[in-house]
Order: C-alpha cells, then structure tokens, then sequence
C-alpha cells in the first residue's frame, strides 16, 4: 500500500468496525487482493496481537480524562444492566490480557 502512495486505517464503533485504504488507480487490483486477504486469512501473529492490545490500552487511557467520554460511561453506567449497552464498551490491558487470547482470537475469525 505505502508503495502506492496509500495508507490504511481502521474504526470501531459501538456497532461495527471500518477497515479502508487508499492506493494509486492502477495498483487498486492487486491491493484489493491482499487486502481482502487479511479476512479470508489472517495471520493474527502473536506480535501483533500484542501491538493492537497496547494500542488499544493506549487509546483508551488518553480517553480517560476526556469530559464527553465520561459522559457517555455515565449513561452505560445508568442503562439496564441486563443489555450489552451497559457493558465497558472501549478495552485496556486488564481486560485485553486473557489466556490464550491469539488462540481465541483464531477460533472466533
């Protein structure tokens, strides 16, 4: 992708996650190819396994002071608790750090 003058991104919502990029026109193709790839068969490596887990902790701690995200886990928080809305919604090292995470991971994919 990089070599194509392209970037990839991904976003998670409370209902779905986004994967997109970017390529110059005639290398679209080939990038479609390898990028369609990583969800027929994903390699989930144990290193990046690791890296996302920490990415997500990252972000996660930077949205700790943030007045709107505080907000809206004080509405989670007063929703029934018996619905997935009430639930911890974003992701930290605590609750990342499972046994055997990358087998699980495998056996959802």
């Amino acid at each position: 992708v990089a070599r194509h003058a392209g970037s990839t991104n991904a976003s998670t919502s409370g209902e779905q996650t986004c994967f997109q990029f970017d390529v110059v026109d005639d290398a679209f193709g080939g990038a479609l190819d390898r990028f369609a790839r990583f969800f027929r068969e994903p390699l989930l490596l144990e290193s990046c396994v690791d890296r996302e887990m920490h990415a997500v902790d990252a972000e996660h701690s930077k949205n700790l002071n943030d007045d709107g995200r505080r907000a809206y886990q004080v509405l989670r928080k007063s929703a029934n608790q018996k619905h997935p809305f009430s639930n911890f919604s974003t992701g930290c090292l605590e609750t990342l750090q499972v046994p055997q995470i990358r087998e699980r991971l495998l056996s959802f994919w």
